[in-house]
């Protein structure tokens, strides 16, 4: 509220000055409009435009918000940079997210990644009108009215992305003899390698299952779960000169 307030106050100061820059031109007097009243009005626009700006800054710099939905915001980033090669495929998407999923303790720049990573590794292996579907969950669970878990018990994210179709991996032993089953070999290439690596260095695991019978692949990506609540601040700049 007070934010919008400042602005509005910014925008009639910035409103006045030019109208009376249109004004200066109709004084007869021109040396009284140019060397007194300008320079007066002008003098006492910029310092209330300065005290404007200051208090602005104090208040950005003393309100934090708080940080809230980012896993959800990413993922559906992720899944929009995507859709043009889903829908080529026609594929569809299917999404379950946990409600106040609490915030992770991955950067959000390595998560963006992570998930960018994960998604193309999908799309890749997915067979034509497949479905992807992504759900998030917190782990271990809430209680059933909604709490959290006791302090000791550390809280996980855990990202989900299930599939139909998969790409040609290593054979089991079990292939072979024509035995069908699940299996978890990873793959070799260098964007799930770096993907690995990025959620491992953040204290989190990740894992790939294919089920060969029913022709679905599930990736699951656990990540730490932020003890703290988790705030910023605004930026301090301002398009007002």
């Amino acid at each position: 509220m007070f934010f919008e307030l400042i602005w509005g106050t910014k925008s009639v100061l910035d409103s006045v000055k030019k109208i009376t820059q249109a004004l200066q031109a109709k004084f007869d007097d021109k040396e009284f409009g140019e060397s007194f009243f300008l320079r007066t009005l002008d003098a006492d626009i910029e310092k209330t435009d300065s005290f404007m700006n200051g208090l602005m800054n104090f208040l950005k710099v003393s309100t934090p918000v708080l940080k809230a939905n980012t896993v959800h915001t990413l993922v559906e980033e992720v899944l929009t940079k995507h859709q043009a090669a889903l829908e080529g495929n026609r594929g569809r998407v299917i999404t379950r997210f946990e409600k106040d999923l609490p915030e992770t303790t991955v950067p959000d720049e390595q998560l963006r990644y992570i998930l960018d990573c994960l998604v193309q590794h999908a799309v890749d292996s997915m067979g034509f009108r497949g479905t992807l579907g992504v759900l998030t969950r917190t782990f271990p669970p809430r209680g059933k009215t909604g709490e959290n878990p006791p302090a000791e018990q550390h809280r996980h994210v855990e990202i989900l992305l299930l599939f139909s179709g998969f790409r040609t991996l290593p054979q089991p032993p079990w292939a072979a003899l024509g035995i069908p089953g699940i299996y978890n070999d990873e793959p070799r290439d260098l964007t799930w390698l770096l993907a690995k690596e990025t959620v491992l260095r953040n204290r989190g695991r990740i894992k790939i299952e294919t089920d060969e019978k029913s022709n679905r692949t599930i990736i699951t990506l656990v990540i730490p779960a932020e003890r703290r609540e988790v705030v910023y601040y605004l930026a301090n700049e301002t398009p007002w000169g």
